[in-house]
């Protein structure tokens, strides 16, 4: 993930997902107006259903969301799930997270 100055049109940080793994989808946080959650951003990422929350501003995944039978983030043992399509809403306050993956689930 690469995160860029628009206005300068130069890029600020540049991130990588620990297995390499490829971005399927990205949203900003539904928080984002929060000063908290200002640089966080959430990425479906490919291979084991795997949904992630970022913080941009330093580089970190704060939270990872996991439906895969594999270990819990064993880069290892990749499923070949992933989550294609994503929706989150602020919902006041408290965030819902939708997915649906080729797994040919709703979560």
């Amino acid at each position: 993930m690469a995160c860029w100055d628009m206005r300068f049109q130069l890029p600020i940080s540049s991130h990588t997902h620990p297995a390499r793994a490829r971005i399927r989808r990205l949203l900003m946080h539904p928080l984002s107006m929060h000063t908290m959650y200002q640089s966080w951003v959430i990425a479906a990422v490919q291979g084991n259903n795997e949904v992630s929350m970022w913080d941009m501003e330093t580089g970190d995944r704060r939270f990872t969301l996991w439906a895969s039978n594999a270990p819990p983030l064993s880069e290892m043992q990749p499923s070949p799930h992933s989550v294609h399509g994503i929706y989150c809403s602020p919902a006041d306050g408290n965030p819902i997270l939708l997915t649906a993956g080729s797994d040919m689930k709703i979560r």
